[in-house]
């Protein structure tokens, strides 16, 4: 917009250096010298038109951008052979409407003009009328490279939005007070939100409050350092759900190194998180297991024996005797801790239940799904 206004300027300036030639006293034999020296010295195309359309005089910036010798072009072509035939008809209507009273069509726009090899320019054009006469003349700005830069950097962001829509993972841009000013499809799907929605918020709505809070010092802190960060299981979007989420914030830069806000890539990692938790499951089954077996080996051959001799013991007691029942209680318990061990060689998963002072042991039942007793 900026170099739009410049353009601009440009040919409002060139145009004022010829209105003051043309104002100049016709009396004064210096007034057409000056007339004819600022029309050919300014470094804009110029060319002025007869009412009928035909060009009564043009520049030696004009010959270069025409590519026709002025010989070819003044008082014998008309200015509609140098306008594209998609903005002749509406180049013509602001021609005559210049010269009716109040119905003044706009003296600045943009046109495509064919030279003399049919190659096609973007100009900007600026036309005014000539005092005391129905002339008018046009100051040509060449604007073809903007409009292909500009073309470029549309094409450039398109690729750019096709590349981050393809992604699985969500892309935001952020201004430095949080607001969103980018996002992707990925985002909109895992916030809940639509792009319309997204863009009109701040990280404290489309977050719960818990998550603001550590987005807004994680922030800080990459503004602070310029150093990416991140933000992990939070919870986002409408129903508040608690995802396993992680942002990976980093910190945007103008041209001239300044801070300008923020992008982040928000990835859903909830499979990694189950995937994680069944693995520290595992390990943990594991030393459950190699503990359990170690212990039931230990176990077996001091429980065989005891069994055995309480049995013995049994079988030699003389009726009557007041120990009998010790000896079928040992025997019981014996059984019971059997029982006990074939449980831990049948533990499957990790299961545990509270215990004393809020610490937590193996819940033997719940954590074997089949009973094994020691032959």
């Amino acid at each position: 917009m900026l170099k739009v206004r410049t353009e601009a300027a440009v040919a409002r300036n060139s145009e004022e250096r010829m209105a003051a030639a043309v104002d100049f006293d016709p009396h004064d034999p210096r007034g057409d010298a000056l007339y004819r020296t600022v029309f050919e010295n300014t470094n804009t195309a110029l060319l002025v038109m007869e009412a009928d359309t035909t060009v009564a005089m043009v520049n030696r910036q004009f010959e270069e951008l025409s590519g026709y010798p002025r010989q070819a072009i003044e008082g014998k072509m008309q200015w509609t052979r140098f306008v594209h035939p998609d903005d002749r008809e509406r180049m013509k209507a602001y021609h005559y409407r210049r010269r009716q009273e109040d119905t003044g069509p706009p003296n600045v726009y943009e046109f495509r003009f064919v030279n003399a090899d049919g190659e096609t320019r973007h100009i900007l054009l600026r036309v005014s009328m000539i005092p005391g006469t129905d002339q008018s003349i046009g100051s040509l700005i060449d604007i073809t490279p903007r409009k292909e830069a500009e073309k470029a950097v549309q094409a450039s962001e398109k690729k750019y939005r096709t590349i981050l829509d393809s992604i699985d993972e969500g892309y935001c841009e952020l201004d430095l007070k949080g607001n969103l000013t980018f996002v992707n499809d990925p985002m909109c799907k895992i916030t809940g939100f639509d792009r319309e929605a997204l863009l009109e918020m701040n990280n404290r709505e489309y977050a719960c409050e818990e998550t603001a809070r550590e987005m807004y010092t994680v922030f800080n802190e990459v503004f602070r350092t310029g150093k990416p960060s991140r933000v992990s299981r939070f919870q986002v979007g409408k129903d508040g759900r608690n995802a396993h989420l992680e942002m990976v914030v980093s910190l945007a830069k103008d041209e001239n190194g300044n801070p300008v806000g923020f992008r982040g890539l928000v990835r859903d990692v909830t499979e990694r998180a189950k995937t994680e938790a069944k693995r520290i499951e595992f390990e943990r089954l594991q030393g459950v297991l190699e503990m359990a077996g170690a212990v039931c080996h230990e176990l077996n051959q001091p429980l065989q024996s005891i069994m055995g001799y309480s049995q013995l013991l049994q079988l030699d007691v003389p009726e009557g005797f007041a120990g009998a029942d010790y000896l079928k209680k040992i025997v019981n318990q014996v059984e019971r801790m059997k029982e006990i061990a074939g449980k831990l060689m049948g533990i499957t998963r990790y299961e545990t239940v509270e215990y004393l002072n809020g610490s937590k042991i193996i819940d033997i039942e719940r954590s074997s799904i089949k009973e094994h007793k020691i032959k």
